[in-house]
């Protein structure tokens, strides 16, 4: 059940379900006396968040770039509230001297801020770059944020119980921070990842400025608005008919599901094969799907991993043989890991010729049907076999197999296929 709120002079109403009670309550629920900021007001959700403030009776601040618009937007809700503690103060946060600015007025002009709220954002616009040289869409949306929330920290603690509101976006699920090129000075620009990885940053911001002002009455949440006809998708085009709005809106379904659906496990497989003679060269090579973040390739028993998915030996030793698995991560999942890979070390034995795996003559189970033709096509598995028997793992036929260390009917790595221990 959510809290109810009790404001000054509002009724409660009787009779209801708790959940409709609380809900009326939030409806009535009023802010006089609290100031609330709030970026980007001009127009959209900052300028219909603020409106709806000022109709509870809040010292709203709109802090926009533009301020021919931002008066504009002042004004209009001036007007429809008849709350005139409704101002407009300039702040450009693609500017950190604009931010500074903005901040200093503020803690020197206002006694208390209860509310800020970070809603100021550029979606998908080209590859510009901020005063300070970010790339834009980080800029805006993380990092001047990251600065104003920081500048006012002390502020909001000392006007306590007060709240921080970040404006993510669901598309943040799709989001990878680059923390190599943040600025996408390396890689070929991408509008949509960037502004992925913008909205990354900012739930990451607040889940780790939540819990460190655990304790001091400032709560700190992010929220997705949902899809909304603003001026936010102007670079996009993607409000320009009823179809793209529609489309946006599955498209976002979508990408919730995947996020919630398992990732699928890798391949791992040894290139050219996985019975290696001594001092040859052999590839192990991991593979998931596009657009991995991080691969894990781990050798079994040893507690040894290395973070790639490509492992080149130029040549084999009998320290390299053994099992091997792989995993990869995407965002902040890791997929289940793969099957595991058997490497074996081959090498010519004593006394005529016989194989030698791992060192040794050793039994070692086949996987596979039979052992693959010779020369003349004779795939008679007792010539090869000095004892073998029938039996069955998962569906599957398996021999259980005895090399000759020394007969010349041995049959060399080649002929063998999918061995493990």
């Amino acid at each position: 059940m959510c809290p109810r709120l009790k404001p000054s002079g509002s009724p409660m109403v009787s009779g209801q379900t708790d959940g409709i009670d609380c809900a009326v309550s939030y409806l009535q629920a009023t802010i006089q006396g609290k100031t609330v900021i709030v970026t980007g007001a001009n127009t959209g959700i900052g300028k219909q968040t603020a409106l709806e403030l000022a109709r509870r009776g809040g010292n709203i601040i709109l802090a926009c770039r533009d301020m021919e618009k931002c008066e504009a937007a002042a004004k209009d809700i001036r007007r429809e509230t008849l709350n005139h503690r409704v101002n407009a103060r300039h702040l450009d946060l693609a500017s950190l001297k604009s931010i500074r600015e903005f901040a200093a007025k503020i803690i020197e002009e206002e006694e208390r801020v209860h509310v800020l709220v970070n809603n100021a954002a550029v979606m998908r616009c080209p590859h510009w770059t901020t005063e300070d040289g970010f790339e834009m869409q980080l800029g805006v949306n993380h990092l001047g944020h990251f600065l104003l929330t920081n500048l006012l920290l002390d502020k909001l603690k000392a006007s306590a119980p007060s709240r921080i509101i970040n404006l993510s976006s669901l598309a943040h699920i799709a989001g990878h921070i680059d923390f190599d090129d943040l600025n996408w000075e390396k890689r070929k620009y991408d509008t949509k990842a960037a502004y992925c990885q913008s909205k990354l940053a900012v739930v990451l911001f607040t889940k780790e400025l939540s819990q460190r002002l655990q304790g001091t009455g400032v709560t700190v949440n992010a929220l997705h608005p949902g899809v909304a006809r603003t001026e936010l998708g102007r670079h996009t085009g993607m409000h320009s008919s009823t179809f793209s709005s529609f489309t946006l809106g599955l498209c976002l379904g979508w990408l919730t599901r995947a996020h919630n659906s398992p990732l699928p496990k890798p391949s791992l497989q040894a290139l050219p094969r996985s019975l290696v003679p001594l001092e040859k060269p052999v590839t192990i090579l991991c593979q998931g799907p596009p657009g991995v973040d991080l691969y894990r390739l781990e050798k079994l028993r040893s507690g040894t991993y290395k973070n790639q998915a490509i492992l080149f030996i130029p040549a084999m030793k009998q320290s390299f043989a053994g099992r091997y698995r792989c995993s990869y991560q995407n965002g902040s999942r890791w997929s289940p890991p793969s099957d595991q890979l058997e490497l074996v070390a081959t090498g010519n034995g004593t006394g005529g010729g016989g194989v030698r795996l791992d060192g040794r003559p050793q039994c070692y189970r086949v996987l596979s049907s039979r052992l693959k033709e010779d020369e003349n096509g004779d795939n008679d598995d007792s010539k090869w076999l000095e004892g073998w028997g029938w039996g069955r793992s998962k569906g599957a036929l398996a021999w259980s197999v005895k090399f000759r260390g020394g007969s010349p009917k041995t049959p060399p790595p080649s002929r063998i296929t999918n061995m493990v221990r």
